[in-house]
C-alpha cells in the first residue's frame, strides 16, 4: 500500500529509534531521496499528455511534472493526420532548430522539427494552424511532498522501499554522522532498485512482444 509523506517519516523515525526532534531531518532526507531517484527511467514514471500548439506559435509549455521525453507525435487539429519521426516530425538539438528559426523568421508552415529547451517544446517552422502534440514522457513529482498527507511517485507500492532505504542512508550519513550504517542502507536501496529495473526490463519485453 502506498504511503503518505508523514507515514514514511514516522516509519523511518521508528526504524532508526529516533524521536520527534529528528522529524525535520528525516523529512529532508526523504525529499533528498526522491530527488536522487526521480531521474530513474522506469515503468512507474511513464505518462502521457496531449498538448495544444496554437496557430502562429512555435512553443508549448512542458507539463509541470516533465522529466524527460520518450516520444512526441504531431497531429493536425482534427487528430486525423499524424506526423512522427518516420513521417517528418524530427527531434533536433535546440541550437540547430534556432539556426533554422533565424534564417526563416515568421514563415508559418507544417512543423517538421522540434526540440526541448527551458521548460518548453520548440518547433520549426511556426505553426500554420493549431496542432495537437501527443507527449509521452518520464514524469516526476510536480511539487515535492511537505505535508503529512502528501503523496509522491516515489512513495508508491513499487517505489516506497527504495525511497525508504535511500532516505535512511541519507539520514544516517548527513544527520547522524554514521557512514557505516549509511553504507548499509544505500546497499539495500541499490538492491531494491536493481529489482525494479529488472521488472522494468521484463515489462518492456512483454510489451514489445504483445500484439
Amino acid at each position: 500500500m502506498a504511503l503518505t509523506f508523514g507515514q514514511m517519516r514516522d516509519q523511518i523515525l521508528a526504524e532508526t529509534y529516533r524521536d520527534a526532534t529528528f522529524q525535520t531531518a528525516v523529512e529532508n532526507a526523504i525529499v533528498s531521496a526522491i530527488k536522487e531517484l526521480e531521474i530513474q527511467q522506469l515503468f512507474i514514471n511513464q505518462t502521457f499528455q496531449q498538448l495544444t500548439l496554437n496557430q502562429g506559435s512555435n512553443t508549448v509549455n512542458l507539463p509541470a511534472d516533465f522529466m524527460s521525453v520518450l516520444m512526441m507525435v504531431l497531429l493536425d487539429s482534427g487528430g486525423t493526420t499524424v506526423y512522427t519521426e518516420a513521417s517528418g516530425f524530427k527531434q533536433v538539438p535546440f541550437w540547430d532548430l534556432q539556426t533554422f528559426q533565424y534564417q526563416n523568421i515568421g514563415v508559418p508552415s507544417n512543423p517538421g522539427l522540434w526540440s526541448i529547451y527551458d521548460g518548453q517544446i520548440w518547433v520549426y517552422p511556426i505553426a500554420q494552424q493549431s496542432y495537437l502534440l501527443d507527449l509521452y514522457y518520464y514524469n516526476k513529482d510536480a511539487t515535492y511532498p511537505s505535508n503529512y498527507n502528501d503523496t509522491s511517485i516515489w512513495l508508491g507500492d513499487y517505489t516506497q522501499d527504495v525511497t525508504r532505504y535511500t532516505a535512511r542512508g541519507i539520514f544516517y550519513r548527513d544527520s547522524l554522522q554514521s557512514p557505516e550504517l549509511a553504507a548499509s542502507e544505500f546497499a539495500k536501496a541499490a538492491d531494491v532498485l536493481a529489482k525494479l529495473k529488472l521488472r522494468n526490463s521484463q515489462r518492456a519485453t512483454i510489451n514489445t512482444l504483445s500484439v
